[in-house]
């Protein structure tokens, strides 16, 4: 009978080693349990809010101007969402967005890069975007020339950048008439683009992407050097002329044919220097009275006198000009390097009255004055023919006399 304890101590082993083993297993899989909830849970908060756009600035990288692209058919909403989260923009919408994005950088592009390639996306969908600070305004590309847009001033083409943007463009121009150079530039323009001439200031207020103002500037720039090419202004120094007789003289000699510019009268000088066919002109392939007054500006001979340095301003067309200084310098010279001295022997007119004679005939001009210089001529010619008859009476009535005293010798 002793053996019977000893088969009694096992049960206290395995009630312990349950007792052990039980409240083991609650503490392990009561913790693993939490841990995989909150593993699950916590990366769907975050997300949601930042789509909710409260926590925005949380979603914001540390370097706003390296942004990332990476879109292929996304809808155009989506892009717009991630440019407010990523780079901080702050998107007001006044037109439906619309469209798909097709667009992938594999480098990091800065925020004006971003701007940039979205107004290419928007332009495409018929939208504009308006970037004034952080805010980035979506409207219809229709609205945008009475939007606070942009205004530039300047004709460099190379000063406009080549992007979407749309803008206002001021285009100075210098030598064309900007009203004809509106109709001109018409047909090169899309329906889209709003462009005005503005007279008093000679100038050419497009609206429209700085891409295709750039191009229009760029003929417009074309267009308005040309004109600058034809024309030249020079200084003539005068010596000897007067330099407001010179500029009159100037004057008369090439009229301003813009005075009448419905009159072909002294058109003739200047259509030899144009014959090559400019609109409106004979050649020319069109019949616009009004280009046909622009060319006759650019061809017309202006001189400006300026007394207190004896000097004649003009400024002509650069083939004229030298038909001008022609001009200018046969009627500088001096008339003293002319004048030559030259004694005439008188054999029977009286040498004063001949210097008086000669006196009134140079002193004297036109119609009426050559008229009296040929009655003096001939009174001189008489009165010379009647020395010389005298003289020849006097010579025979001497012979005749040496005759006589010789016989009576």
């Amino acid at each position: 009978d002793s053996p019977s304890p000893v088969p009694a101590a096992p049960p206290p082993a395995t009630n312990v080693v349950s007792e052990t083993a039980t409240p083991a297993a609650p503490q392990t899989a009561g913790p693993a349990a939490p841990a995989a909830e909150s593993a699950a849970v916590a990366p769907v908060a975050p997300a949601t809010t930042a789509t909710n756009g409260t926590a925005a600035p949380e979603a914001t990288p540390a370097n706003p101007d390296a942004l990332r692209l990476n879109f292929r058919g996304a809808p155009l909403e989506l892009v717009l969402n991630y440019l407010s989260e990523a780079a901080g923009f702050i998107i007001v919408l006044d037109a439906q967005p619309r469209g798909r994005v097709d667009m992938w950088s594999s480098q990091p592009v800065t925020r004006e890069e971003a701007v940039a390639l979205l107004n290419s996306v928007l332009h495409k969908n018929g939208l504009a975007a308006i970037r004034k600070g952080r805010t980035l305004t979506i409207i219809n590309r229709d609205e945008a020339k009475i939007r606070p847009i942009p205004v530039r001033l300047g004709s460099d083409p190379e000063s406009i950048p080549d992007d979407e943007e749309i803008v206002t463009q001021i285009i100075p121009v210098r030598f064309v008439e900007a009203t004809q150079l509106l109709k001109d530039l018409q047909p090169l323009v899309s329906v889209n683009t709003s462009m005005t001439a503005n007279e008093s200031g000679n100038s050419i207020v497009i609206t429209d992407t700085q891409s295709n103002i750039r191009r229009v500037a760029e003929v417009i720039k074309a267009i308005d050097t040309g004109a600058e090419d034809v024309t030249e202004v020079r200084v003539f120094r005068l010596n000897n002329a007067d330099p407001t007789e010179m500029t009159e003289l100037l004057t008369s000699l090439f009229p301003d044919e813009t005075r009448s510019s419905g009159q072909s009268q002294g058109s003739g000088g200047f259509r030899s220097f144009f014959r090559g066919g400019f609109p409106g002109m004979p050649g020319g392939g069109g019949s616009s009275g009004s280009q046909t007054q622009r060319v006759r500006k650019r061809a017309r001979v202006l001189a400006v006198p300026d007394p207190r340095t004896s000097s004649v301003v003009v400024t002509a067309a650069r083939d004229l000009m030298d038909q001008v200084e022609q001009v200018v310098v046969a009627l500088d010279e001096d008339p003293a390097r002319r004048q030559t001295v030259k004694v005439f022997q008188l054999d029977n007119a009286d040498p004063q009255e001949a210097m008086e004679v000669l006196r009134d005939i140079f002193q004297k001009s036109g119609t009426q004055n050559t008229r009296n210089n040929r009655t003096q001529t001939s009174v001189l010619q008489n009165r010379s023919e009647q020395q010389q008859n005298q003289q020849s009476t006097g010579n025979t009535f001497n012979r005749s006399s040496t005759r006589r005293t010789g016989t009576s010798r």
